[in-house]
């Protein structure tokens, strides 16, 4: 890039993990960790990142977990493996929070490189966060089983089956517990990824997560509504709340696990003419199938690579398989972002089983909330009553 200066080393941009008045100086192995990057200095926020995770041998080490939001401001981009990015040229806010989960063993020293974008395209300035050097984390002990774990189920399942896949039991009396934001950053935080801020919600089912990462406490004195009986059996199909977060205890000496659970699964496949003809199920991910407007037209946007090409400038191969749109994640045609698209209408559909991400389309009618499909009803109900108003 001739017009870029070479990257200075500055405070204008702080980078640290842990408490900012006092940062980490290790890491749990297998743990989440929190990694802040804030502005120091007004009107400097940045348009452009890229950070990772290194050890010793510059080898990329530990997994980012990047809640789906709205606007995607960053993501983990197949071409940069291992790296967050800025998802866009839009600034930035003065603060932001990323979760990096370490290693599960000891790798040594950690050093986390990020190189920030100052400015418009093609103008501006590349800065090193940290005057005082790369910010780094030496290796901490390997920790104990702690006994509560608290497990996210997946949407439908009660956490009596959640803990039983993790080889535990649910234990009833600690769903109380989670009653504010701080306790349910104290019980969560290191194991599970959530779009902040946390939230109250006065869900029957106690503490829960929505399928877009929200996360939400039960705060007992400010809800009208009770918590349930025998919480560990309880079931939420809503996408809102429906991933609940389950106290999962040892077994005791004498004690045996009930059977495993099997997975309840329902098929559903694209209405004919929708945009997107994946198919998914309740316990995996959808698969990218092609819809009936591609046949003919290889090398489009949702359509089949054409001998590994798109036919537009603005488009790209994704994966070998799928024409998605450039420069764009978590929109329809775009990208998906670690599996998660923008909007409640909108889902990834995977390449295949074993792909990490594919590209976002319509869901299926079918598979559309039902609040939805009421609140599109109530609409129409009310502009042809306004339309016989009008005509009286």
């Amino acid at each position: 890039m001739h017009w870029a200066t070479e990257p200075k080393r500055t405070n204008m941009y702080r980078l640290w993990v842990g408490d900012e008045s006092s940062p980490s100086t290790t890491y749990t192995p297998g743990k989440l960790h929190k990694v802040f990057l804030r502005v120091t200095k007004h009107r400097m926020v940045y348009r452009g990142l890229l950070m990772y995770a290194e050890d010793s041998n510059g080898d990329r080490v530990g997994t980012w977990e990047l809640p789906a939001d709205e606007p995607q401001l960053f993501h983990v981009h197949d071409s940069c493996t291992n790296a967050v990015m800025h998802t866009s040229a839009e600034h930035k806010p003065y603060l932001v929070q990323f979760a990096w989960r370490a290693p599960d063993s000891d790798v040594g020293v950690i050093r986390f490189p990020a190189l920030v974008k100052f400015g418009d395209a093609n103008h501006g300035d590349f800065y090193w966060p940290n005057e005082d050097g790369t910010f780094e984390l030496s290796a901490g002990a390997v920790p104990e089983p702690a006994a509560i774990q608290w497990v996210r189920s997946e949407v439908g399942a009660s956490c009596t089956d959640a803990c039983i896949k993790a080889g535990r039991v649910c234990q009833e009396d600690k769903f109380a517990t989670l009653n504010s934001m701080t306790a349910l950053d104290s019980a969560i935080s290191d194991e599970h990824a959530c779009k902040l801020p946390y939230l109250r919600g006065c869900h029957s089912a106690g503490p829960t997560s929505s399928v877009d990462s929200f996360c939400y406490y039960h705060d007992a004195d400010k809800c009208d509504s009770a918590l349930s009986s025998k919480l560990c059996d309880v079931k939420s199909a809503s996408e809102a709340n429906g991933r609940r977060f389950c106290p999962c205890r040892n077994l005791d000496i004498d004690e045996t696990l009930p059977p495993t659970p099997g997975p309840t699964t329902t098929t559903t496949t694209a209405a004919a003419g929708a945009t997107g003809g994946g198919v998914g199920t309740t316990s995996g991910p959808a698969l990218y199938a092609p819809p009936e407007t591609c046949k003919n037209a290889e090398g489009t946007v949702q359509c089949p690579c054409d001998g590994g090409k798109c036919h537009d400038e603005s488009l790209e191969c994704l994966q070998n398989s799928i024409c998605v749109l450039r420069d764009c994640v978590g929109e329809e045609g775009c990208p998906c972002s670690k599996g998660r698209c923008l909007g409640k209408t909108l889902r990834c559909a995977f390449v295949d089983e074993t792909a990490v991400d594919g590209v976002c389309e319509e869901k299926p009618v079918e598979m559309v909330d039902s609040a939805t499909v009421q609140r599109v009803a109530t609409l129409a109900i009310a502009v042809v009553l306004g339309t016989l108003l009008a005509m009286n």
